[in-house]
Protein backbone atom coordinates (compact mmCIF):
# COMPACT_ATOMS: atom_id res chain seq x y z
CA UNK A 1 0.00 0.00 0.00
CA UNK A 2 2.85 2.77 0.71
CA UNK A 3 4.33 1.86 -3.11
CA UNK A 4 0.94 2.94 -4.12
CA UNK A 5 1.45 6.54 -2.73
CA UNK A 6 4.44 7.18 -3.54
CA UNK A 7 3.59 6.73 -7.29
CA UNK A 8 0.47 9.00 -7.15
CA UNK A 9 2.69 11.60 -5.60
CA UNK A 10 5.61 11.15 -7.90
CA UNK A 11 2.87 11.47 -10.80
CA UNK A 12 1.80 14.84 -9.43
CA UNK A 13 5.60 16.13 -10.06
CA UNK A 14 6.20 14.51 -13.33
CA UNK A 15 4.19 16.64 -14.98
CA UNK A 16 6.40 18.91 -17.01
CA UNK A 17 6.59 22.03 -16.81
CA UNK A 18 5.09 23.15 -20.16
CA UNK A 19 2.41 21.48 -19.71
CA UNK A 20 1.29 23.69 -17.08
CA UNK A 21 1.87 26.64 -19.00
CA UNK A 22 0.22 25.50 -21.84
CA UNK A 23 -2.96 24.67 -19.19
CA UNK A 24 -2.56 28.13 -17.75
CA UNK A 25 -2.87 29.70 -21.39
CA UNK A 26 -5.79 27.61 -22.15
CA UNK A 27 -7.47 28.56 -18.55
CA UNK A 28 -6.92 32.55 -19.27
CA UNK A 29 -8.48 32.18 -22.87
CA UNK A 30 -11.53 30.45 -21.94
CA UNK A 31 -12.01 33.55 -19.13
CA UNK A 32 -11.10 36.16 -21.61
CA UNK A 33 -13.97 34.21 -24.20
CA UNK A 34 -16.54 34.11 -21.17
CA UNK A 35 -15.69 37.75 -20.07
CA UNK A 36 -16.14 39.21 -23.86
CA UNK A 37 -19.61 37.32 -24.39
CA UNK A 38 -21.04 38.36 -20.97
CA UNK A 39 -19.47 42.28 -22.03
CA UNK A 40 -21.25 41.91 -25.35
CA UNK A 41 -24.48 40.91 -24.03
CA UNK A 42 -25.10 43.68 -22.01
CA UNK A 43 -23.87 46.56 -24.62
CA UNK A 44 -26.79 48.33 -26.66
CA UNK A 45 -26.38 47.70 -30.28
CA UNK A 46 -27.50 50.21 -33.07
CA UNK A 47 -30.10 49.28 -35.15
CA UNK A 48 -28.94 48.86 -38.75
CA UNK A 49 -28.94 52.71 -40.57
CA UNK A 50 -27.91 53.20 -44.29
CA UNK A 51 -26.10 55.71 -45.61
CA UNK A 52 -26.63 55.18 -49.85
CA UNK A 53 -23.75 57.02 -52.11
CA UNK A 54 -23.73 57.23 -56.24
CA UNK A 55 -20.70 56.32 -57.27
CA UNK A 56 -21.17 56.87 -61.31
CA UNK A 57 -23.65 56.16 -63.73
CA UNK A 58 -22.90 54.05 -67.17
CA UNK A 59 -24.66 54.62 -70.09
CA UNK A 60 -25.73 50.49 -71.33
CA UNK A 61 -27.46 49.82 -74.59
CA UNK A 62 -30.73 49.38 -72.47
CA UNK A 63 -30.39 52.34 -70.40
CA UNK A 64 -28.57 53.98 -67.65
CA UNK A 65 -26.79 51.98 -64.65
CA UNK A 66 -26.37 53.78 -61.34
CA UNK A 67 -23.98 52.46 -59.56
CA UNK A 68 -24.46 52.34 -55.69
CA UNK A 69 -22.25 52.17 -52.44
CA UNK A 70 -24.69 51.09 -49.71
CA UNK A 71 -23.01 51.32 -45.87
CA UNK A 72 -24.55 49.91 -42.74
CA UNK A 73 -23.71 52.31 -39.88
CA UNK A 74 -25.77 50.63 -37.49
CA UNK A 75 -24.73 47.20 -35.24
CA UNK A 76 -27.24 45.24 -36.71
CA UNK A 77 -27.02 43.27 -39.59
CA UNK A 78 -29.91 43.80 -42.56
CA UNK A 79 -31.05 41.16 -44.77
CA UNK A 80 -33.25 41.78 -47.66
CA UNK A 81 -32.80 45.48 -48.19
CA UNK A 82 -34.82 46.80 -50.61
CA UNK A 83 -33.96 50.36 -51.63
CA UNK A 84 -36.26 52.78 -53.97
CA UNK A 85 -34.59 55.05 -56.61
CA UNK A 86 -36.00 57.89 -58.20
CA UNK A 87 -35.64 60.41 -60.86
CA UNK A 88 -37.31 63.28 -60.21
CA UNK A 89 -38.18 66.69 -62.54
CA UNK A 90 -39.61 70.04 -61.32
CA UNK A 91 -40.90 68.04 -57.71
CA UNK A 92 -42.52 65.48 -60.35
CA UNK A 93 -41.48 61.96 -60.33
CA UNK A 94 -40.39 60.62 -64.10
CA UNK A 95 -39.21 57.34 -63.23
CA UNK A 96 -38.64 54.66 -60.56
CA UNK A 97 -36.39 51.29 -60.06
CA UNK A 98 -35.38 49.44 -56.97
CA UNK A 99 -32.64 46.91 -55.66
CA UNK A 100 -32.34 44.11 -53.07
CA UNK A 101 -29.31 43.36 -51.08
CA UNK A 102 -29.55 39.80 -50.16
CA UNK A 103 -27.17 40.86 -47.03
CA UNK A 104 -25.86 44.01 -45.57
CA UNK A 105 -23.71 43.10 -42.36
CA UNK A 106 -23.17 45.89 -39.27
CA UNK A 107 -20.87 48.26 -40.29
CA UNK A 108 -19.99 47.31 -43.80
CA UNK A 109 -20.12 48.32 -47.34
CA UNK A 110 -22.30 46.80 -50.23
CA UNK A 111 -22.46 47.74 -53.76
CA UNK A 112 -25.68 47.61 -55.68
CA UNK A 113 -26.98 49.31 -59.06
CA UNK A 114 -30.33 50.47 -60.48
CA UNK A 115 -31.14 50.90 -63.80
CA UNK A 116 -33.22 53.51 -65.60
CA UNK A 117 -34.21 54.62 -68.87
CA UNK A 118 -33.46 58.02 -68.58
CA UNK A 119 -29.93 59.95 -67.81
CA UNK A 120 -29.58 59.78 -64.11
CA UNK A 121 -27.73 62.95 -64.26
CA UNK A 122 -29.53 65.08 -65.93
CA UNK A 123 -32.26 64.61 -63.66
CA UNK A 124 -32.16 64.75 -59.84
CA UNK A 125 -31.77 61.04 -58.71
CA UNK A 126 -33.65 60.49 -54.76
CA UNK A 127 -32.47 56.90 -53.29
CA UNK A 128 -34.02 55.72 -49.87
CA UNK A 129 -34.19 52.21 -48.43
CA UNK A 130 -38.09 51.19 -48.17
CA UNK A 131 -37.09 47.99 -45.62
CA UNK A 132 -35.19 44.89 -44.56
CA UNK A 133 -35.44 42.07 -42.38
CA UNK A 134 -33.84 40.95 -39.54
CA UNK A 135 -32.08 37.49 -39.77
Amino acid sequence: MAAKKSTSARRHHDIPVWEWVVAAIGALLLIAVVAFTLYRIGETRDPAAFTIEVESVVETGGGYLANLRITNTGDETAAALTLEGKLMQGGEEVETSTATLTYVPANSTRNAAMVFTQDPRTLKLEIRPLGFEKP
